[in-house]
């Protein structure tokens, strides 16, 4: 198997779950009644909701960029703030985008946005995010959304690939 094919199957494997999104260009989502989040499943098969349509896919993955193809969902009009979620992820998702997995976090940059994706994060009733109860990373990602959003960004550190 050549490197780049295990490169790709190790990020399938890691791709592989849910993900909610937690910020966007480093604002942090929250005031929407549905916070979005996406399901991969191993075959790449993605579903998930844009925090106001429901969409599903297929992801592609070449090396350290990824991208949804074959993006499909409903098309409800939604709140202001919920329409620009959807369209900045729609955006960033169906174009080629550089990837970091590291520390149960998904990071996708694209043209423009970067989006950050957690596994360990759990929606209130409200449709806030909050962190679960077994949750060791939560004052490590809410430390370096800090220092981002005061211009000073933290290194990533430990990605899987």
């Amino acid at each position: 198997m050549s490197t780049s094919a295990q490169n790709d199957n190790v990020a399938t494997q890691s791709l592989a779950g849910q993900w909610t999104l937690v910020s966007v260009n480093y604002q942090i989502i929250s005031g929407q009644s549905t916070i979005p989040e996406i399901n991969i499943d191993h075959a790449l098969e993605v579903s998930g909701n844009t925090g106001c349509n429901t969409i599903s896919g297929h992801a592609e993955v070449n090396g350290k960029s990824m991208r949804f193809t074959h993006l499909g969902g409903s098309k409800l009009l939604c709140e202001p703030g919920a329409m620009r979620t959807e369209k900045r992820l729609t955006e960033t998702l169906s174009q080629w985008s550089h990837m970091t997995i590291t520390r149960g976090s998904l990071f996708i940059r694209g043209k423009g946005n970067m989006l950050e994706f957690s596994r360990d994060y759990a929606v209130s009733s409200k449709g806030n995010t909050k962190p679960t109860p077994d949750n060791f990373e939560w004052s490590e990602i809410e430390a370096q959304t800090i220092d981002i959003e005061h211009g000073s960004p933290t290194p990533l550190e430990d990605e899987l690939f």
